[in-house]
């Protein structure tokens, strides 16, 4: 029974590569998921609950109200949302990185003026060409600065502020997926 079940799950997956479908069967139960982009009134939604979350402490690795850090606390709003899960090198995760968040959750943006409110930058602040932040875009005001909601350790909590010498930091743009179960 075993060989016909993991028979079926090669199907399976032969079936949806390539059609942005993930099977998940980590539980035991077999689950097809997709990624789709936020809409208008999600992406809002994204912004008020990021917007509750200020003053919340800065805990690296956190993802709950008593401490988070910027991954954890895309995480958190994302479980206030209802969409919990997160797509990671073709294996559905619960947690995941900021690094991780930009390659497969989102769909790249070339520059700042292709992003909406709602969507995400994140920053390779060492130039190394790896992600070690990421912030949810605001807005550009009337002087320029970029505004952003994220846990920020330098601030030791999660802030709204204006990210401080914006260029220097290697931002890289992204629209925010959601993973959701297919239906």
């Amino acid at each position: 029974m075993n060989s016909i079940r993991a028979a079926a799950t090669s199907v399976i997956l032969l079936l949806v590569s390539g059609t942005g479908c993930v099977i998940d069967s980590s539980n035991g139960e077999t689950r097809i998921y997709v990624q789709e982009p936020l809409d208008e009134d999600e992406k809002e939604q994204l912004i008020r609950e990021a917007q509750d979350l200020l003053g919340v402490p800065y805990e690296w690795g956190g993802d709950a109200r008593a401490g988070m850090d910027c991954s954890g606390m895309i995480q958190y709003i994302y479980r206030q949302m209802g969409h919990g899960k997160f797509l990671n090198d073709g294996q559905i995760v619960d947690e995941i990185a900021a690094h991780d968040l930009y390659h497969y959750n989102t769909i790249a943006r070339d520059s700042l003026e292709e992003i909406e409110r709602g969507d995400w930058i994140f920053f390779d602040e060492e130039g190394d060409g790896r992600i070690n932040h990421n912030a949810i875009f605001d807005e550009v005001d009337d002087q320029g600065r970029v505004w952003v909601y994220d846990a920020y350790s330098k601030w030791s909590q999660v802030v709204h502020r204006f990210v401080k010498d914006f260029e220097d930091k290697n931002p890289i743009y992204g629209e925010p997926l959601k993973t959701v179960p297919a239906e």
